[in-house]
Parts: structure tokens; sequence; C-alpha cells
């Protein structure tokens, strides 16, 4: 089930009114309704693998109430599970125990693990089904902790709405960011990066840079989607992506792009390792085998290994320039951050070999952008791009849409007409449209 597909829409709504205005005291039912008929979405392979996954997840947690060693046992099963389910979709075998966003939940499920041993928590068999299979974050994250999940799950008294408003409207905004921008885009500039060998170096180079914006705008569309629709259920998923372009340095970048995956490392693997609390040359290893895991979670092939090498090298490199200073902006934080980015380029492809080749190809064709695109077309998606990037830089500093909410009642509606007056001229939908997965679902 695609999150800009009219059945999510329904489920999303459907779960809002029976959650909220008929018993919210049931909230967790209706929200475990939900998750399984996202599950059976999928097939009914992947739904009973998922729920003989959350049934393990049950047997690690009640053994290691009674075994405290047990919880490590869990662990390891699970990171196991993890290594498998990688392996398979690299070589593309068609695995029976392979589970899909398998990559998300696993870390979901140590992090309840750890929730229910180490702070002593009884078990809530319900609540960890409605928790681990969330079907809003299931796909792609957030990678959320269960101590904020559960406290909004519980809470069936206060309905604010305001933040259900807000909510709402950032799922709007990104599914017509999604309609309107990414999906059109994509759909002109991924055949021509795939055929890009035919064209000069300049050409294929500044391909890789719109891939790179798009997958950026895409990721953007999908966090806005999913926790907008997790506020309108009264429930909290963190800020996994924070306008990262203007991020003033590489330490910056990371606390806002994909924050749930690097707050999960560095409290799982970076701090244990001793984090920079053992001189230098530690700090630098801890970083990079941080990184290097990073780059492996998104997929075992070298492109992502290489991704995540570029990535440690940056942020170690400027924490040993400027230690502890995160919120300073300088020139070698911005030029980390564009490598950062432009790193991002190696995802457009399957490995190091075909980027070689792609970027050593002899050819130097001219690439002529009017037969791809009309004047009147590079002007509405041009206008499109720079709204977009106004609002992100916005949402830099502030929270758009927290911000929006304050403002007149007409400049609100304006706001509120121009999203649904561009997706009704300008969106794809309609017969003969399916809706298509976000592009970092893939990794």
């Amino acid at each position: 089930m695609a999150l800009t597909s009219v059945e999510f829409i329904i489920m999303v709504a459907v779960t809002f009114v029976t959650s909220t205005i008929v018993r919210d005291r049931w909230k967790v039912y209706w929200i475990c309704i939900a998750n399984i008929g996202f599950l059976f979405s999928y097939g009914l392979q992947q739904a009973m693998l998922n729920i003989i996954l959350w049934l393990t997840v049950l047997l690690c947690v009640f053994c290691a109430k009674r075994y405290e060693k047990a919880k490590y046992g869990g662990i390891v099963l699970l990171i196991l599970w993890l290594i498998y389910t990688k392996i398979t979709v690299a070589l593309n075998i068609q695995a029976v125990f392979s589970i899909s966003a398998y990559s998300y939940t696993c870390f979901k499920a140590v992090y309840y693990i750890r929730y229910v041993t180490e702070k002593e928590k009884s078990v809530d068999v319900i609540g960890s089904f409605a928790y681990l299979l969330y079907f809003a974050s299931f796909l792609q994250g957030p990678i959320n902790k269960p101590e904020l999940f559960f406290e909004h799950l519980n809470n069936t008294t206060d309905f604010d709405y305001v933040k259900r408003k807000n909510g709402f409207v950032q799922m709007a905004y990104g599914m017509a960011v999604r309609f309107v921008l990414s999906s059109a885009l994509l759909s002109i500039v991924t055949p021509l990066l795939r055929d890009g060998s035919q064209f000069s170096l300049v050409t294929r180079l500044l391909l890789i840079l719109f891939y790179v914006f798009l997958l950026y705008m895409d990721w953007d569309c999908y966090c806005n989607i999913v926790i907008g629709a997790s506020r309108m259920l009264g429930m909290y998923l963190p800020d996994n992506f924070r306008s990262p372009l203007f991020s003033k340095n590489p330490r910056d970048f990371w606390k806002r792009w994909h924050s749930s995956l690097s707050e999960f490392l560095m409290e799982n693997v970076y701090i244990p390792l001793g984090g920079n609390r053992k001189g230098k040359t530690r700090t630098i290893i801890n970083t990079m085998i941080v990184f290097i895991l990073c780059g492996v979670w998104h997929g075992l092939s070298g492109n992502y290994l290489l991704w995540g090498l570029i990535n440690g090298i940056v942020v170690a490199v400027y924490h040993q320039l400027h230690p502890g200073k995160d919120n300073n902006r300088s020139i070698i934080g911005m030029i980390g951050v564009a490598v950062i980015i432009f790193s991002l380029g190696l995802f457009a492809f399957n490995s190091v070999e075909s980027m070689v080749e792609y970027l050593t190809c002899a050819q130097t064709q001219t690439f002529d952008w009017a037969s791809y695109l009309t004047v009147n077309q590079w002007i509405v998606y041009g206008a499109g791009v720079l709204v977009y990037l106004i609002i992100d830089w916005i949402n830099y500093s502030h929270r758009f849409f927290e911000v929006l909410s304050r403002r007149p009642f007409i400049f609100r509606w304006c706001f509120y007409i121009g999203l649904i007056f561009a997706c009704i001229v300008f969106g794809a939908y309609g017969p003969g449209y399916h809706p298509e997965a976000f592009i970092y679902q893939i990794f």
C-alpha cells in the first residue's frame, strides 16, 4: 500500500475517526487494526512474517525478565535476521524469511527490548504490536523510541485541535509536493540517468545532482506524510528530516538527515564503543565504525560502503578541526555539508563499478533540455521548486507548520487553496496513475 494511495488516506481517516471521535480510550486497538490491514496489503507471507517477528520480540522480553542475559541473545538474533535479509536482497534471492522494511523494524525491536529490560517496564502485548508494526512509519521509519510512543498512545483525554490540524496540513503538503513535483520530475530524470551515458560528462554530473535533489525532496515528502498522519492520530514521531540542505556543518547535517537512524547508532554503537571519551584516535575509529555500519545498513554493495566511508571521514575531520561546535557555520563546515550531499549521488547506482562506467564513458552528445520540458513546464516546475526551497529554509529555523498555524486566516487559506489548486492542475493522479514507492524505500 503506497502512502500516496487512496487506500492509505482512507485508512488514516478511518483510524482518526474511530480512535478520536468514537472511543479514544480504544486508540491502541484501532491502531492495531490499521497495522493488520496495512501488513496484509503486502500479502499473507509478509504479514505472517511480521507477526512472527513481533512474537519473537515478545518471547525475548519475557525471557529477559527472568534471565537478564536473554536480552543480548534476543538482540543478536534480531541483528542476524537483519544480516540475512540484507544478504538475500543483495543477491536478489527470494528467501522465505526475508522481511520487507525490516531495517526499520529491527532497530525498533532493539529499542523495545532495551526499554522493557533496562527501564523495568511491564510487557504490554497489544501496545508492543502497535509500536513495532505501526502502520504509518512501517516502510521507512522514523525509528521512534517506545517511551514517547506509549506516552501518546496512552493519552486518551488530551485532544489538541491545533496539533492535529497542523498534522493534517503537514500530511497534505507532503502529498502535494509528491504529486506535483517529486513524481513528475522523477519520471523525467530517472530514465535520463539510466541512459545518460550517451551524454557529455557535464550533463551526466548534472543528472546525478538532479537525482540527489529529488532524493532529498522525496524523502522530505515521505517524512511529512507519516509525521503529519501520526499527529492527526494524536501520536508522536520525531522530526526525521528537518531541512538538512541548509545545515551549518556535517554534525548539524546528521542531526537533520535521518536523525532517528543517527540517534540509534549514536546510542547503541558509538557511545558503547567509548564515543569521544578515549582520545582522538578512538573517536575517529568509533566515528568510522558508525558510518560504515550506516552505509551497510542501506545495502550490501560497494557504493553504500563508499558513501559511509565518505561521510565518516567528513564528520571525523570536522570534529577534529571544530570539536564540540555543532552550531557554528564556517567555510570548512559548509564544504563538508556539500561533500555529504554530493555523496548521495552514489545512491543512484547499483555498484561502484556501474558508477565508474557511467562517469568514464567517452560520449559527448549534446543534451537538448527543451525536448524533455516545454518552456511552460520549466516555469511551473521552477516556481514549484523555488516555493519548496523557501518553505524548507523557513523550516530550518522554525517549524513551518506551527508558524503557518499562527498566521492570519487569509494567509493560511491562501496557502491551503494554493496546495489544492496545484494538485488539481499539475498533480499526477487519475486513471492510469499508480502510486510509486518512495526512493528511500529501496535502501
